[in-house]
């Protein structure tokens, strides 16, 4: 398995301006190395759980004690230990496993009423204690809101050298994320040797390492755009933005938002902007932005996806349109392998530009 480098936050505080005067606070964060413990059952967790819940459990149970990284024990607690649990139909063990979770500082994103989410939480709303834990968990997201700031971390390429320039990609979470789970997924050979990656977060909490960005996001993302390209050996003439789903839709927006010089868009079953038309198309064929899409062939995006590439080659916006069988608003098999054909793709007309 690739070695892959994820990061936790520390207080390093720097300033953007706002388009309205006002000092914008965004976070930088410093690494840490996952563990390989938890590289291993995250790889495996899922066909475990399938087969055998309860050794699912067992093996979890075993080797979370070896987490130290807070990351790892919370994807343990909200994903792997539930997906076991609903299985069995062992709801009072879920609530108690979730309550233990409270106990260490962790709390959730959870939804009740029609729409709830995860979809266990009507079987919890059924036990005694969960009013109580939900209570708790909603005067845990509100203290952390309290202090919360737009947040990234970077990791630069293999053998860098701060005297020469490499392109960077700006990568942003999908609807709810964080960037150590776009870290996770958003690796590959190119991008570990020749890229600077920025990882973006939003400042709205939803979970301990759960996040949306808001209406405003826009001001952050530029913060943090401009603060990596002072603080970093960038090459301005090749700046990429993705990410999936709505972090596929705000690197969109960030490709004819004038503020942002960008040289491209990577972007994975995006969220195409409502409001894009003729005027925001024909910003990105001015840039002369290239344009890589991946989607699955059932993601509920498809039609407004189609539309968006068919622009594309409407103004003769290079561009390479990726459409995988028996996949909707998810990643592909091998994601990474797709990543570094789309940057040859991307990399390849650049150089085509420049001859």
């Amino acid at each position: 398995m690739q070695k892959i480098t994820f990061y936790i936050l520390v207080g390093i505080i720097c300033f953007g301006p706002l388009a309205n005067g006002q000092e914008q606070q965004i976070k930088e964060a410093k690494p840490i190395e996952f563990s390989a413990v938890y590289l291993d059952l995250w790889g495996k967790l899922d066909s475990i759980t399938k087969l055998d819940p309860n050794l699912a459990i067992a093996t979890m149970d075993k080797n979370i004690p070896l987490m130290s990284n807070p990351y790892e024990r919370f994807n343990m607690y909200l994903w792997c230990y539930p997906a076991a649990f609903d299985k069995l139909k062992a709801y009072d063990k879920l609530l108690d496993m979730l309550i233990q979770a409270q106990r260490e500082g962790f709390y959730f994103m959870l939804r009740r009423g029609e729409s709830a989410w995860p979809d266990w939480i009507p079987e919890l709303e059924k036990l005694n204690g969960f009013e109580a834990f939900i209570a708790e968990n909603d005067t845990l997201k509100a203290r952390d809101q309290e202090n919360a700031t737009a947040e990234y971390f970077i990791k630069l390429p293999e053998q860098y050298d701060p005297d020469k320039k490499y392109p960077l990609l700006l990568v942003l979470h999908g609807g709810i994320g964080s960037h150590y789970q776009s870290s996770q997924s958003w690796t590959s050979e190119h991008l570990d040797k020749e890229f600077i990656m920025a990882f973006l977060q939003g400042d709205m909490v939803q979970g301990k390492f759960q996040r949306s960005f808001n209406r405003e996001s826009m001001d952050n993302i530029l913060a943090i755009y401009e603060q990596v390209i002072e603080d970093y050996a960038v090459d301005t003439s090749s700046i990429f933005a993705g990410g999936p789903s709505a972090g596929g839709m705000r690197s969109i927006i960030m490709g004819y938002d004038d503020r942002f010089q960008l040289t491209g868009l990577l972007l994975a079953f995006p969220v195409v902007p409502r409001n894009i038309g003729d005027e925001q198309i024909d910003i990105i064929s001015n840039k002369k932005l290239r344009v890589v899409l991946m989607t699955g062939e059932t993601d509920f995006g498809l039609v407004q996806q189609k539309k968006f590439m068919v622009n594309m080659d409407e103004k003769e916006i290079p561009n390479r349109f990726l459409i995988f069988p028996e996949k909707g608003h998810q990643y592909p098999e091998d994601f990474s392998h797709h990543i570094d054909t789309s940057i040859d793709f991307l990399l390849n007309i650049e150089k085509e530009e420049e001859n």
